[in-house]
This record gives C-alpha cells, sequence and structure tokens, in this order.
C-alpha cells in the first residue's frame, strides 16, 4: 500500500454556497478541497458529448476523497448521471471504514460492485480509482485505493447493452439533492475511453498539479474542487447549487 499524506484540514472559505464550502490551504496534490456537509449541496455539469457515456468502451473516474461519514441516507454520491450511464457512492460504514460502490446501468440488470469493507478510512485523505469497460456484460471494473488493486465484490451482474448516458452529471450528490456525500473531494478526473493502468493510477494519485496529470494522460475532464466547479480542460465546468 502506498503511503497517504494528509493533504487536508478544515479551512472554510465563506460567502460561497451554504451547503459546501472549499478548503484553501496548501496541500500534498491539491491547493484546496470542496467539502460536502452530508445533508445539501452539488455541482452540476451540464450534458455534453464529449463526456457522455464514459465507461461505454472503458473508462476511468479518480479523485481523492477524505470521508467524515458514508453520507446522506447512507449513500453519499461522488458522481452520478442523470440519465442512465454511472455512479460512484459511499456506503456501509463500519468500523471507522466506508465501502465505494460502482453502478453501471444497462438496459436489462444494472452491474453493481464494491470495495471491501475497509476500503476507505474515515477521517483521512485516501485516493480512489476505478476503470470499467461495458463493451461486455462479463466485465468487472477495477478499483484502486491508494494505488493498490483491492478485490471487488460483484453484488449484481449487469444484463443486456450498457446505456450510454445523454444527462447532466452531478458531483457530491445525486440531482434531485437527496444522497450528498460527507466529506472533502479534490482532483476528481474522468477518462472517456481510456482505461488507466495501475501505474498510471498511481501517477495521477501522486500529481502535485493539473499539468503533471496531464503529462500522465489527458484527461477528458478534471476538477480540482480547489476554489470553484470549474474543469481544468476548459471544456466542462460545473456549476455549485
Amino acid at each position: 500500500m502506498i503511503p497517504v499524506p494528509d493533504i487536508g484540514h478544515v479551512y472554510p472559505k465563506t460567502g460561497l454556497d451554504a451547503d459546501i464550502r472549499f478548503d484553501t490551504t496548501p496541500r500534498f496534490v491539491s491547493e484546496g478541497s470542496c467539502y460536502f456537509n452530508g445533508a445539501a449541496g452539488k455541482i452540476t455539469v451540464s450534458a455534453a458529448a464529449g463526456i457522455d457515456g464514459l465507461f461505454v468502451s472503458g473508462g476511468t473516474v479518480a479523485f481523492w476523497i477524505k470521508a467524515a461519514s458514508d453520507g446522506e441516507g447512507n449513500y453519499g454520491r461522488i458522481i452520478q448521471t442523470t440519465t442512465a450511464g454511472y455512479n460512484v457512492l459511499t456506503r456501509d460504514e463500519s468500523a471507522g471504514a466506508v465501502k465505494v460502490h460502482f453502478t453501471s446501468y444497462w438496459d436489462g440488470d444494472d452491474g453493481v460492485w464494491f470495495s471491501p469493507a475497509a476500503g476507505l478510512t474515515v477521517g483521512v485523505w485516501n485516493h480512489f480509482a476505478v476503470t470499467y469497460n461495458g463493451a461486455s456484460d462479463s466485465n468487472n471494473p477495477v478499483m484502486y485505493i491508494n494505488g493498490q488493486s483491492v478485490t471487488v465484490t460483484k453484488d449484481d451482474a449487469p444484463t443486456g447493452t450498457v446505456e450510454a448516458d445523454g444527462g447532466n452529471k452531478t458531483i457530491g450528490n445525486q440531482a434531485a439533492d437527496g444522497r450528498a456525500m460527507h466529506g472533502n473531494l479534490c482532483n476528481l478526473g474522468m477518462w472517456k475511453g481510456t482505461i488507466l493502468t495501475q501505474a498510471q493510477v498511481r501517477s495521477v494519485m501522486a500529481a502535485t498539479s493539473y499539468a503533471a496529470v496531464q503529462a500522465v494522460v489527458q484527461p477528458t475532464a478534471y476538477y480540482l474542487l480547489s476554489v470553484d466547479g470549474d474543469d481544468s480542460t476548459g471544456n466542462y465546468d460545473g456549476t455549485i447549487s
């Protein structure tokens, strides 16, 4: 397991939104992070062809997270699409840790997988990445916690054809604002059509700037979440509400 630095503490920046705030002290991999209070608040990224169907032919989502709990209703969303697609969420808090669940929506049965029970330690920074290829219902995602591949348990097997989302993407909650994550989030990247290798996941994890991430593999979208919901690629900015 790669040692994980504590890159965040709570230094609230006021005057933005009552339900989420941005913390802006220097970090190991980020200049700040977005804190979600587990009750309300979200960042919405409008639907766009460039980020639709992220996992249809293979893709990756990666981020740094310091979970305070498993979130609102025990299903705190880290990222979720509003029309089919996928979601990544925290749940099943136990013994100071939370599982990470990944769901891929299909036109038959949806595929659902989760990390080990001791997946993310509550109250400390962890790096998480998931890669998945929806080209076949026999494929399983690969999950990395702090650069280490972990055992993935299949909760439900997908059937039919994978659905390519065409709706908005919501960071830190669901569109209906009823499943807010609880904790800090930063450096959330999406790679459409690219399955990062373990070496690449580790390099992204250690990157100290967006430019350093680009040098590994150019993201499709990348959210530093240090002061706002903007996309570092300049293509898919998010709106705070």
